[in-house]
């Protein structure tokens, strides 16, 4: 796994935050291990661990795009 990357979880069920489920995600980082949705509006970090989790290769450029958007408004807080 790489940072990047898309992935799903390995149990099949979906990513969630309040009522929005999310089918995958996109690793931001590795250490600590962030995923961020492919819109760029979730970012789980203390409820997900990289075990649980598979690859299905790279995000393309437009949504690695949103993943970095999310990243900067984050460090902003």
């Amino acid at each position: 796994m790489n940072i990047r990357d898309i992935v799903t979880p390995i149990n099949g069920e979906m990513l969630r935050s309040g009522s929005s489920g999310y089918d995958c995600a996109v690793v931001a980082s590795l250490n600590p291990f962030i995923l961020i949705s492919e819109e760029g509006d979730m970012m789980w970090t203390a409820t997900v661990k990289k075990e649980n989790f598979l690859s299905h290769g790279q995000a393309p450029k437009p949504i690695w795009k949103n993943v970095k958007n999310r990243l900067k408004r984050n460090e902003k807080l």
